[in-house]
Protein backbone atom coordinates (compact mmCIF):
# COMPACT_ATOMS: atom_id res chain seq x y z
CA UNK A 1 0.00 0.00 0.00
CA UNK A 2 1.26 3.47 -0.81
CA UNK A 3 0.22 6.81 0.67
CA UNK A 4 1.87 9.63 -1.23
CA UNK A 5 1.99 13.33 -0.49
CA UNK A 6 1.30 15.61 -3.48
CA UNK A 7 5.04 16.14 -4.05
CA UNK A 8 5.52 12.38 -4.36
CA UNK A 9 2.56 12.01 -6.71
CA UNK A 10 3.71 14.74 -9.10
CA UNK A 11 4.79 13.19 -12.36
CA UNK A 12 3.10 9.83 -11.79
CA UNK A 13 0.57 9.62 -14.59
CA UNK A 14 -0.22 5.90 -14.63
CA UNK A 15 -0.67 3.79 -11.47
CA UNK A 16 1.91 1.02 -11.18
CA UNK A 17 4.49 2.79 -13.34
CA UNK A 18 6.75 3.85 -10.51
CA UNK A 19 8.95 1.73 -8.27
CA UNK A 20 8.75 2.02 -4.47
CA UNK A 21 12.47 2.82 -4.74
CA UNK A 22 11.76 5.98 -6.75
CA UNK A 23 13.56 8.92 -5.12
CA UNK A 24 10.35 10.99 -4.84
CA UNK A 25 8.61 8.18 -3.00
CA UNK A 26 11.57 7.68 -0.67
CA UNK A 27 11.39 11.34 0.34
CA UNK A 28 7.62 11.94 0.48
CA UNK A 29 5.61 8.70 0.60
CA UNK A 30 4.44 6.26 3.26
CA UNK A 31 4.91 2.75 1.88
CA UNK A 32 3.57 -0.41 3.57
CA UNK A 33 4.05 -4.10 2.79
CA UNK A 34 1.80 -6.84 4.13
CA UNK A 35 2.33 -10.57 4.50
CA UNK A 36 -0.11 -13.33 3.53
CA UNK A 37 -1.95 -12.88 6.87
CA UNK A 38 -2.43 -9.14 6.25
CA UNK A 39 0.08 -8.10 8.91
CA UNK A 40 2.31 -5.13 8.21
CA UNK A 41 5.67 -6.79 7.51
CA UNK A 42 7.45 -3.67 6.36
CA UNK A 43 6.99 0.06 6.22
CA UNK A 44 8.98 2.98 4.97
CA UNK A 45 8.21 6.45 6.27
CA UNK A 46 9.22 9.59 4.35
CA UNK A 47 12.97 10.09 4.47
CA UNK A 48 13.52 6.84 6.37
CA UNK A 49 14.80 3.38 5.52
CA UNK A 50 12.55 0.31 5.66
CA UNK A 51 11.34 -0.99 9.04
CA UNK A 52 10.88 -4.78 8.99
CA UNK A 53 8.49 -6.62 11.32
CA UNK A 54 8.14 -10.33 12.13
CA UNK A 55 5.09 -11.76 13.92
CA UNK A 56 4.41 -15.03 15.69
CA UNK A 57 1.45 -17.31 14.98
CA UNK A 58 -0.68 -15.31 17.45
CA UNK A 59 -0.11 -12.17 15.31
CA UNK A 60 2.09 -10.51 17.93
CA UNK A 61 5.11 -8.47 16.93
CA UNK A 62 8.22 -10.43 17.97
CA UNK A 63 11.03 -8.89 15.89
CA UNK A 64 11.48 -5.42 14.46
CA UNK A 65 14.41 -3.83 12.67
CA UNK A 66 14.80 -0.26 11.44
CA UNK A 67 17.44 1.10 9.09
CA UNK A 68 19.83 2.14 11.86
CA UNK A 69 19.62 -1.31 13.49
CA UNK A 70 20.20 -2.97 10.12
CA UNK A 71 23.58 -1.18 9.82
CA UNK A 72 24.78 -2.97 12.97
CA UNK A 73 22.81 -6.25 12.49
CA UNK A 74 20.48 -5.64 15.45
CA UNK A 75 16.84 -6.59 15.93
CA UNK A 76 14.44 -5.47 18.66
CA UNK A 77 12.83 -8.50 20.35
CA UNK A 78 9.51 -8.56 22.23
CA UNK A 79 8.64 -11.60 24.34
CA UNK A 80 5.17 -12.35 25.73
CA UNK A 81 3.80 -14.16 28.77
CA UNK A 82 1.25 -17.00 28.45
CA UNK A 83 -1.62 -14.46 28.62
CA UNK A 84 -0.27 -12.51 25.66
CA UNK A 85 1.07 -9.57 27.66
CA UNK A 86 4.53 -8.15 26.97
CA UNK A 87 6.95 -9.87 29.35
CA UNK A 88 10.12 -8.15 28.20
CA UNK A 89 11.78 -6.37 25.33
CA UNK A 90 15.39 -6.45 24.32
CA UNK A 91 17.63 -6.70 21.33
CA UNK A 92 19.86 -9.22 19.61
CA UNK A 93 23.03 -8.41 17.70
CA UNK A 94 23.02 -10.58 14.60
CA UNK A 95 21.13 -11.11 11.39
CA UNK A 96 17.94 -13.15 11.60
CA UNK A 97 17.67 -15.49 8.63
CA UNK A 98 14.57 -15.89 6.48
CA UNK A 99 14.23 -19.45 7.83
CA UNK A 100 14.20 -18.13 11.41
CA UNK A 101 11.62 -15.52 10.49
CA UNK A 102 9.40 -18.21 8.96
CA UNK A 103 9.84 -20.38 12.08
CA UNK A 104 8.68 -17.49 14.29
CA UNK A 105 5.67 -16.99 11.99
CA UNK A 106 4.62 -20.59 12.75
CA UNK A 107 5.03 -20.72 16.53
CA UNK A 108 3.56 -18.88 19.50
CA UNK A 109 6.37 -17.13 21.37
CA UNK A 110 5.78 -17.23 25.13
CA UNK A 111 8.02 -16.99 28.13
CA UNK A 112 6.98 -17.78 31.70
CA UNK A 113 7.81 -16.10 34.99
CA UNK A 114 10.26 -18.12 37.07
CA UNK A 115 12.50 -17.76 40.09
CA UNK A 116 14.49 -20.85 39.05
CA UNK A 117 17.99 -19.54 38.26
CA UNK A 118 18.70 -22.46 35.93
CA UNK A 119 15.87 -21.33 33.60
CA UNK A 120 16.36 -17.57 33.92
CA UNK A 121 19.43 -16.65 31.88
CA UNK A 122 19.26 -12.93 32.57
CA UNK A 123 18.05 -12.79 36.18
CA UNK A 124 14.92 -10.94 35.07
CA UNK A 125 12.38 -13.54 36.18
CA UNK A 126 11.44 -14.97 32.77
CA UNK A 127 12.54 -17.96 30.77
CA UNK A 128 14.26 -17.53 27.41
CA UNK A 129 13.17 -20.27 25.00
CA UNK A 130 13.84 -18.32 21.80
CA UNK A 131 17.14 -16.61 20.97
CA UNK A 132 18.69 -18.35 23.97
CA UNK A 133 21.54 -16.37 25.46
CA UNK A 134 21.31 -13.71 22.73
CA UNK A 135 18.74 -11.23 24.05
CA UNK A 136 20.00 -8.12 25.85
CA UNK A 137 17.00 -7.15 28.01
CA UNK A 138 15.86 -3.52 27.86
CA UNK A 139 12.45 -3.43 29.58
CA UNK A 140 10.90 -6.08 31.82
CA UNK A 141 7.23 -6.18 32.88
CA UNK A 142 5.79 -8.03 35.88
CA UNK A 143 2.11 -8.77 36.45
CA UNK A 144 -0.31 -10.18 39.02
CA UNK A 145 1.89 -10.20 42.14
CA UNK A 146 5.19 -9.01 43.55
CA UNK A 147 7.13 -12.29 43.40
CA UNK A 148 9.73 -10.57 41.21
CA UNK A 149 11.03 -8.75 44.30
CA UNK A 150 12.72 -12.04 45.27
CA UNK A 151 14.89 -11.95 42.15
CA UNK A 152 17.56 -9.50 43.32
CA UNK A 153 19.38 -7.26 40.93
CA UNK A 154 21.32 -9.27 38.42
CA UNK A 155 24.01 -11.91 38.47
CA UNK A 156 26.23 -9.93 36.12
CA UNK A 157 28.46 -7.22 37.64
CA UNK A 158 28.20 -5.12 34.46
CA UNK A 159 24.44 -4.83 34.92
CA UNK A 160 22.99 -2.28 37.29
CA UNK A 161 19.22 -2.55 37.63
CA UNK A 162 17.02 0.18 39.04
CA UNK A 163 13.64 -0.95 40.36
CA UNK A 164 10.68 1.25 39.55
CA UNK A 165 7.18 0.52 40.80
CA UNK A 166 4.28 2.18 39.03
CA UNK A 167 0.89 2.51 40.73
CA UNK A 168 -0.35 4.82 37.93
CA UNK A 169 -0.81 2.73 34.80
CA UNK A 170 -4.58 2.54 34.34
CA UNK A 171 -4.37 1.44 30.71
CA UNK A 172 -2.50 -1.75 31.61
CA UNK A 173 -4.09 -3.96 34.25
CA UNK A 174 -3.63 -7.58 35.04
CA UNK A 175 -6.49 -10.01 35.48
CA UNK A 176 -6.05 -9.85 39.25
CA UNK A 177 -6.23 -6.07 39.32
CA UNK A 178 -2.64 -5.33 40.34
CA UNK A 179 -0.80 -2.61 38.50
CA UNK A 180 2.11 -4.02 36.54
CA UNK A 181 5.60 -3.17 37.64
CA UNK A 182 8.74 -2.92 35.63
CA UNK A 183 12.45 -2.88 36.17
CA UNK A 184 14.48 -0.57 34.01
CA UNK A 185 18.05 -1.60 33.36
CA UNK A 186 21.06 0.52 32.63
CA UNK A 187 24.01 -1.27 31.09
CA UNK A 188 27.36 -0.12 32.41
CA UNK A 189 30.90 -1.20 31.64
Amino acid sequence: MLRAAPLAADGITTPGTVSVDDERLKRYAYVYRYDHRRRCSGKRLPGQDWIYMVYDKADRLVLMQDGKQRQSSQWTVTKYDPLGRVAYTGYIEREVTQAEQELINNIIVTETFTTDWSLDLYNIGYTCKYFIGEVWPLTVYYYDNYDFLELGFGKNDSLRADMTMSPHLPSIRSTKGYSPAWRSMTWTG
